[in-house]
C-alpha cells in the first residue's frame, strides 16, 4: 500500500470512529432526557401498566395496579375492547376509565397500555 492509500485508510477509520462517538453521545443524551421525563412523571404519580391480551388486573391499594383514572392507549391507535367493571366495552385510543378499589379490568384480544395520571 502506498502512502496516499494509507493516509486515506486512516482518515476513513478515524471518521468512522468520530461518527460512532457522536451517534453514541446523541443516543445517551436522548436516553437521559427520557429517564428524566419518566422520573418526573413518576414523581407526579403518572406511570404506565402494560395489560396483555386476556390478562386481568384487580385494583388494590396495596398492589401495583391502584384505583384511579387511567388513560387507555393502544399501539396502533385503533379502538380496543376491555372488560371493566363487569361490562365489555370499546375504548378509543386516549379514552379514560375510572377504576375503583376491587374493580377488575381485562384486555379483550389486544394488548393495552394503561397510563395512570395525576
Amino acid at each position: 500500500m502506498d502512502e496516499k492509500g494509507l493516509i486515506f485508510t486512516l482518515l476513513v477509520v478515524f471518521s468512522v470512529i468520530i461518527v460512532g462517538l457522536l451517534v453514541g453521545m446523541v443516543f445517551m443524551s436522548v436516553n437521559y432526557r427520557w429517564k428524566i421525563r419518566d422520573a418526573e412523571a413518576r414523581a407526579k404519580g403518572a406511570f404506565d401498566i402494560a395489560l396483555k391480551a386476556n390478562e386481568t388486573l384487580k385494583a388494590t391499594n396495596e398492589g401495583d395496579f391502584k384505583p384511579g383514572t387511567y388513560e387507555m392507549l393502544s399501539a396502533d391507535g385503533e379502538p380496543m375492547e376491555l372488560m371493566a367493571g363487569g361490562a365489555k366495552r370499546a375504548f378509543n385510543h386516549g379514552d379514560h376509565v375510572v377504576i375503583a378499589e376491587g374493580d377488575e379490568i381485562t384486555a379483550v384480544g389486544d394488548n393495552v397500555i394503561l397510563r395512570k395520571g395525576d
